[in-house]
């Protein structure tokens, strides 16, 4: 369908500040591209160059090998879903779904046949007839889904659809979304600050902070590979646990932990005997050996708060002067201000120059 390139890309207001900081990405064919970071680091407006809908400083785009910096939207086969679902109100489902098609002259019976096909599959059927006063918000984000599934584009691009829909209704829509990426293969750029959105929905992951690129991969490489201390933290939940030590004699030492490093982790530090470094651990990585006599790799951790979650609990508390979050799975019931004793797989570990913040690694 298109496969989309940004070749050193920016865009400056005022001329100083660069919102998009000399991007170059390569997204392929049939991708779930999912742009992630927090609220003012470029993603949104790095779609709506992508659409069109601002101007490029610097740089360029392309489609299918198609330079598009001075296409006009309509002319570069894209269709957008907004976060506000921007439906017009004085219109049907089915007389919203159609306009697009309708501006572009296209044959009635084209038009119902298309529109008929989106609302079967987004289970609209019932609903075309009604105005989007009378629709729930879940619906609303369905026909605005629908409104750009049947442009059948090259390109679909949706800027964080989910951001006003409950948490029950963003499960559902994911799955309709991924649905509709898969059938429709088209490919896809998606905008979110929700690291679950991008982990269950993407097939590559482009974290941004500041207008630049901090890491592209897959949903694994990502959350598995994190390059930095920003990767790794904003990847995950709940947040990996961050804690400052020192690398001496083959473990890491902090005024709670010695941990014993693999001998993979003892040849990538060895530049680092006797220095101050950073482990990332996440929550799911440690488990509860309160009952076994000895364990290696395991501290004393005191519990201050615990989010009871069904089959798991999450324990916030510390270990000595280090705030930590665990993950455990249910082996009896926690409660506050207890000391549970936690082993850390460190398999599964990172360590992290603290000056540079960059993962460490052979």
């Amino acid at each position: 369908m298109a496969v989309i390139e940004m070749k050193d890309l920016c865009k400056s207001y005022d001329g100083s500040y660069l919102a998009v900081n000399h991007v170059d990405l390569l997204i392929d064919d049939q991708d779930f591209c999912v742009l992630l970071g927090p609220s003012g680091c470029g993603k949104t407006t790095l779609l709506r160059m992508i659409a069109g809908l601002e101007s490029v400083t610097g740089g360029d785009i392309y489609i299918d090998n198609i330079h598009m910096n001075r296409l006009l939207p309509k002319d570069r086969d894209i269709a957008m879903v907004f976060q506000s679902y921007a439906l017009y109100p004085h219109m049907s489902v089915f007389r919203n779904m159609a306009f697009g098609l309708k501006m572009k002259r296209m044959k009635l019976a084209e038009i119902e046949e298309r529109v008929s096909q989106a609302c079967a599959q987004l289970d609209l059927e019932e609903f075309k007839e009604r105005k989007p006063r009378n629709l729930s918000g879940g619906q609303q984000q369905r026909v605005a889904l629908g409104r750009a599934l049947v442009k059948k584009p090259k390109v679909f691009l949706m800027d964080e659809p989910l951001s006003n829909l409950d948490a029950k209704l963003r499960a559902q829509t994911r799955e309709n979304i991924v649905r509709i990426h898969r059938k429709a293969q088209a490919t896809t750029i998606y905008v979110t600050h929700d690291q679950i959105e991008a982990l269950s929905m993407g097939t590559k992951i482009v974290v941004m902070r500041s207008g630049v690129i901090m890491q592209t991969g897959t949903p694994e490489e990502i959350f598995e590979q994190p390059n930095s201390m920003y990767v790794a933290s904003f990847i995950g939940s709940p947040s990996i646990n961050m804690v400052k030590g020192v690398y001496r004699d083959g473990a890491f030492l902090s005024a709670a932990m010695r941990l014993a490093c693999t001998a993979g982790q003892r040849a990538a530090l060895t530049p680092y005997e006797g220095r101050e470094v950073v482990i990332g651990i996440r929550p799911e990585y440690m488990r509860d050996v309160t009952e076994q006599a000895q364990s290696e790799n395991a501290f004393d951790f005191s519990t201050t708060f615990v989010e009871r979650l069904g089959s798991e609990s999450i324990l916030n508390g510390s270990a000595g002067p280090d705030h930590l979050t665990a993950k455990i799975a249910h082996t009896h019931r926690y409660g506050e201000n207890q000391t549970v004793r936690l082993q850390v797989n460190m398999e599964n570990c990172h360590f992290f120059d603290p000056e540079t913040e960059r993962v460490i690694r052979l």
